[in-house]
Protein backbone atom coordinates (compact mmCIF):
# COMPACT_ATOMS: atom_id res chain seq x y z
CA UNK A 1 0.00 0.00 0.00
CA UNK A 2 3.15 2.09 0.54
CA UNK A 3 3.39 2.40 -3.17
CA UNK A 4 -0.25 3.04 -4.06
CA UNK A 5 0.12 6.03 -1.39
CA UNK A 6 3.50 7.47 -3.17
CA UNK A 7 1.64 6.97 -6.29
CA UNK A 8 -1.31 9.34 -4.91
CA UNK A 9 1.15 11.47 -3.70
CA UNK A 10 2.99 12.22 -6.91
CA UNK A 11 -0.65 12.46 -8.86
CA UNK A 12 -1.60 15.26 -6.26
CA UNK A 13 1.60 17.03 -6.49
CA UNK A 14 1.53 16.72 -10.74
CA UNK A 15 -2.54 17.79 -11.11
CA UNK A 16 -2.23 21.03 -8.44
CA UNK A 17 0.67 22.12 -10.82
CA UNK A 18 -1.93 22.65 -13.44
CA UNK A 19 -3.87 24.33 -11.15
CA UNK A 20 -7.17 22.33 -11.28
CA UNK A 21 -9.94 23.58 -8.24
CA UNK A 22 -11.72 20.58 -8.12
CA UNK A 23 -10.59 16.80 -9.33
CA UNK A 24 -11.24 13.15 -8.93
CA UNK A 25 -8.71 10.86 -8.28
CA UNK A 26 -9.45 7.54 -9.35
CA UNK A 27 -7.09 4.21 -7.51
CA UNK A 28 -7.89 0.86 -8.38
CA UNK A 29 -6.51 0.33 -4.76
CA UNK A 30 -9.49 0.48 -2.90
CA UNK A 31 -7.21 0.54 0.48
CA UNK A 32 -5.49 3.44 -0.88
CA UNK A 33 -8.23 5.98 -1.23
CA UNK A 34 -9.74 4.38 1.56
CA UNK A 35 -6.56 5.72 3.74
CA UNK A 36 -6.94 8.99 2.30
CA UNK A 37 -10.10 9.50 2.99
CA UNK A 38 -10.25 7.59 6.45
CA UNK A 39 -6.94 8.21 7.60
CA UNK A 40 -6.79 7.57 11.49
CA UNK A 41 -7.50 3.67 10.55
CA UNK A 42 -4.24 3.85 8.73
CA UNK A 43 -1.53 5.15 11.62
CA UNK A 44 1.16 3.24 10.03
CA UNK A 45 0.93 5.84 7.37
CA UNK A 46 0.48 8.80 9.01
CA UNK A 47 2.89 10.92 7.88
CA UNK A 48 2.42 10.61 4.44
CA UNK A 49 -1.44 10.88 4.77
CA UNK A 50 -0.83 14.32 6.19
CA UNK A 51 1.37 15.45 3.33
CA UNK A 52 -1.19 14.09 0.99
CA UNK A 53 -4.44 15.60 2.73
CA UNK A 54 -2.27 19.08 2.98
CA UNK A 55 -1.36 18.93 -0.54
CA UNK A 56 -5.27 18.22 -1.52
CA UNK A 57 -6.58 20.86 1.05
CA UNK A 58 -5.11 23.52 -1.72
CA UNK A 59 -8.40 22.41 -3.80
CA UNK A 60 -11.29 23.76 -3.79
CA UNK A 61 -13.00 20.53 -4.02
CA UNK A 62 -11.71 16.83 -4.21
CA UNK A 63 -12.87 13.17 -4.01
CA UNK A 64 -10.95 9.81 -4.47
CA UNK A 65 -13.09 7.31 -6.68
CA UNK A 66 -12.22 3.26 -6.89
CA UNK A 67 -12.06 2.16 -10.26
CA UNK A 68 -11.31 -0.87 -11.46
CA UNK A 69 -8.41 -1.25 -12.90
CA UNK A 70 -10.10 -2.89 -16.14
CA UNK A 71 -12.36 -0.23 -16.77
CA UNK A 72 -9.67 2.49 -16.52
CA UNK A 73 -7.11 1.37 -19.33
CA UNK A 74 -5.76 4.85 -20.37
CA UNK A 75 -4.51 5.45 -16.85
CA UNK A 76 -2.96 1.98 -16.97
CA UNK A 77 -1.18 2.59 -20.26
CA UNK A 78 0.08 5.88 -18.64
CA UNK A 79 1.73 3.96 -15.80
CA UNK A 80 2.64 1.56 -17.53
CA UNK A 81 4.47 3.68 -19.87
CA UNK A 82 5.53 6.13 -17.15
CA UNK A 83 7.43 2.95 -15.49
CA UNK A 84 8.46 1.60 -18.54
CA UNK A 85 10.17 4.29 -20.25
CA UNK A 86 11.38 5.84 -17.34
CA UNK A 87 9.49 8.67 -17.39
CA UNK A 88 9.47 10.39 -14.36
CA UNK A 89 8.68 13.67 -14.89
CA UNK A 90 5.02 14.55 -16.04
CA UNK A 91 4.53 14.30 -19.80
CA UNK A 92 0.79 13.97 -20.36
CA UNK A 93 0.35 17.84 -19.54
CA UNK A 94 1.98 18.06 -22.48
CA UNK A 95 -0.36 17.16 -25.08
CA UNK A 96 0.84 13.64 -24.21
CA UNK A 97 2.15 10.89 -26.14
CA UNK A 98 1.25 10.36 -29.73
CA UNK A 99 -0.88 6.59 -28.95
CA UNK A 100 -2.89 8.70 -26.18
CA UNK A 101 -5.42 10.38 -28.27
CA UNK A 102 -6.74 6.83 -30.01
CA UNK A 103 -6.92 5.50 -26.26
CA UNK A 104 -8.82 8.21 -25.29
CA UNK A 105 -11.05 8.02 -27.63
CA UNK A 106 -11.62 4.24 -27.55
CA UNK A 107 -12.26 4.17 -23.49
CA UNK A 108 -14.87 7.44 -24.06
CA UNK A 109 -16.81 5.25 -26.49
CA UNK A 110 -16.72 2.37 -24.67
CA UNK A 111 -14.75 0.34 -26.93
CA UNK A 112 -12.89 -3.04 -26.00
CA UNK A 113 -9.64 -3.98 -27.52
Amino acid sequence: MEAELWSFLWAVESISSLRYERVVFESSSYLAGEAILRPSLFPQFNDMLQDIRDKLSFFRLWTVAFAHIEGNRCAEAIATSVTRDHRYSSYIAHAGPFWLASELQEEALGEDQ
